[in-house]
């Protein structure tokens, strides 16, 4: 008798506790945007440290676009935020992309693994200038090719690839990548 005539209390009480569970759980979800606002800005200010000539804007990928001849993604900023077309996309590991369009509130991003990205390289070891370059056929790994290197290079796998600033497209000294081998080309003259 005391479970009926108490249903309509204990069906207002779990209504209750799952309006309660709902602030919790977004609760909980802003915690962790603001953890990984706060991870992001670390990681963003230590890149700052090194590098105290860089103008930053701190955005996000809104979108990816993966083409049979490019690849590339769109960020959440734009002009308004002072993007230009050709400004350097990095992330705490080195260099991603380039802005290639910018809208109002927008900005295209072109990978440097595309097919059309080239970049003047300098291997940090030997101090060896190179151009790593996108690569059709490596694009789909994620790699570059890096290209004008001397048949007796001194080049080995696990050398780190970072920017030359050659060119002015680039700043000095975001990585790029490291070696993962080292191949002869096809007619044998680099």
């Amino acid at each position: 008798f005391g479970y009926f005539y108490r249903y309509d209390a204990l069906i207002e009480e779990n209504e209750r506790l799952q309006t309660q569970v709902a602030e919790y759980q977004a609760k909980e979800q802003e915690y962790y945007e603001a953890v990984n606002e706060n991870v992001a800005l670390r990681e963003l200010a230590s890149l700052l440290s090194k590098h105290k000539d860089f103008v930053c804007e701190p955005s996000e990928v809104i979108s990816y676009s993966t083409g049979a001849m490019s690849s590339g993604f769109t960020i959440n900023r734009g002009s308004l935020y002072g993007i230009e077309q050709g400004d350097a996309v990095i992330t705490k590991e080195g260099l991603v992309g380039y802005v290639s369009e910018v809208g109002v509130n927008y900005s295209q991003v072109v990978e440097i693994t595309d097919r059309i990205a080239k970049v003047a390289c300098i291997v940090s070891r030997t101090r060896e200038t190179v151009v790593a370059e996108g690569n059709y056929e490596l694009s789909g790994e994620g790699l570059l090719r890096l290209s004008y290197l001397k048949n007796d290079t001194d080049i080995r796998a696990g050398d780190l690839v970072e920017t030359s600033g050659y060119g002015g497209m680039y700043p000095k000294g975001l990585a790029v990548g490291r070696v993962r081998e080292v191949l002869p080309e096809s007619h044998g003259i680099s």
